[in-house]
This record gives structure tokens, sequence and C-alpha cells, in this order.
């Protein structure tokens, strides 16, 4: 588990974002918004946004990866010019239009089918949405939240037996995914052949944002990229995050402040750049 705050890691970190073609990648709910009791209620801190507009305007690529549908995401932080892979990298948005990976559309339905059969939730604080090719189980709010994770897991566990989806877990949540090799990992490292990247910078605070932290670490182990992965820390610290991470950053504060630093640090754009 690390316990290596970014600040002690300032010469990995200039590498990294000095690169000639550098992109930073992120999840969003936790990171570069505060985690809200009600997912719906989430945004951009207005730093992060300045930071992120003006960021974009220098990187080759900036990149949001959650596990909101990517619509949803974009609607969320309404700036243009950024990468909106939702749904855990099943879906991106591409020139304004929603694009589900292949694999996964044949599951729509068999999820439509799951939803009604796993039916409306009866537990206080626990809420469904089903985002057409994944569903989260959202349980934020819900008193003894323990106790009800189980009860969440047995249920969906029993229904599931007749359909075969994914189920994973997060901080405060379970999600529904089809069982195809699609997640944020895969998305990250489609991003980064696609944008041709010397160098990457992801921020990540749940258990699916581990799946991103070893690929990055997988193509930087490979020699194809320089990279630092940064587990953002919050209420609910996650062991796996940790271990999985090179550094962290403290809060979504925090992150404003690496940001800030990442911006002031990029090297000056030569004239034919």
């Amino acid at each position: 588990m690390t316990d290596m705050h970014w600040t002690t890691a300032l010469d990995r970190l200039s590498a990294v974002i000095s690169a000639p073609r550098f992109g930073l990648l992120s999840d969003f709910d936790g990171t570069l918004s505060y985690f809200k009791p009600y997912p719906e209620v989430a945004q951009l801190t207005p730093r992060n946004r300045e930071l992120i507009i003006a960021l974009t305007a220098r990187l080759p690529l900036v990149a949001l990866i959650s596990g909101r549908a990517a619509r949803e995401l974009q609607s969320y932080v309404q700036l243009p010019d950024i990468a909106y892979i939702g749904n855990h990298g099943l879906e991106e948005l591409r020139d304004d239009e929603v694009v589900v990976l292949e694999a996964a559309r044949v599951w729509e339905e068999r999820l439509n089918n799951f939803s009604r059969d796993l039916g409306e939730p009866t537990i206080p604080g626990v809420r469904h949405q089903n985002k057409r090719i994944t569903m989260s189980i959202t349980y934020r709010q819900a008193e003894q939240p323990e106790q009800v994770r189980l009860k969440l897991q047995e249920r969906l566990q029993q229904v599931n037996a007749n359909y075969g989806f994914q189920l994973s877990e997060g901080r405060t949540i379970w999600e529904v995914r089809p069982p195809i090799a699609a997640d944020k990992g895969t998305a990250l490292a489609n991003l980064i052949a696609k944008h041709q990247l010397d160098a990457a910078l992801f921020l990540g605070d749940d258990f699916t944002d581990v799946a991103a932290f070893e690929s990055l670490k997988g193509l930087r182990s490979a020699g194809k990229i320089q990279g630092l992965n940064v587990a953002v820390l919050g209420a609910t610290d996650i062991p796996l995050v940790r271990e999985s991470a090179d550094v962290i950053a403290n809060n979504v504060e925090d992150v404003e402040t690496l940001l800030a630093w990442v911006l002031e640090h990029l090297p000056t754009p030569t004239p034919d750049a």
C-alpha cells in the first residue's frame, strides 16, 4: 500500500508531463468531483473546471473514463474537446453520438430482463439505474450499509444465475456488466494508442479504477509509455486502490493542487508544435 504523496514524486511527474505527447485521463466521481450522497448532484469543482479547460487547450488528450453512461457524464461536465468514455469503457461519445462496443450490444435486451426480474428496490436508501448496457445498484443512503451490501449481493447473485452477467463492487455500489473483456483498463489503453501518447497521468479512487492503474503500469513496464497513477483518497480509503497506484492525492482539493502544478510546469509550446 503506497503512502507516497504526489509531491514526493515531482521528478517522475515532471518526466511524464514533459513528454512530447502527454495526456490526462481521470475518473469523475471522487476525483474531479466530490463523492456525493446522490449521484445526480455531482459536478466538477469550479477550480477543476478551470484547470481542465486550460489543460484541454494544451494537451493532445484529456479524457474522462467513468462508470456513468457517456451521455450522462457529458451532461454533468459540459465541456467540449474532452473524450467521454462511459459504462466502464463499454461506450464512448463520438461526434456527439454514443458508440457502444459491438460485443456489449447483444446484452442490452438481457439486461432489461435482468432489471425486470430484480424488481424495484425494497430497501430504503437503495437505488437502481439501468444504463442500457450496464446497471448500477447504489446504497449510499442506506442505513447499516454493510448489511445492505450483503443483502444486495445475495439477491443479485440469485437473479444473475439465469443471466451470466459480471457482478462487480465499488464504493457503496454494485455494478452489473456484460462478461466481456472491456473495462477502464482497456479504455485507457485504446485512448493511449488512438492519440499516440508518449506519457499519461491517470487519476482514480474506486475499485473499477484499478483496471486502469494496472493497464497503465503494464504499458509502462513494456516500455511503450511513461505514466503515473494517482489514487485519490476520500472518506473511504480502499486498500486495493492504494496498492495499485504509484502515488496518492489526499482528496479532491488536493487534485486541484496537482492539476494546477501540472498546468504550471507544462513545457512551453514551441511555435511549430
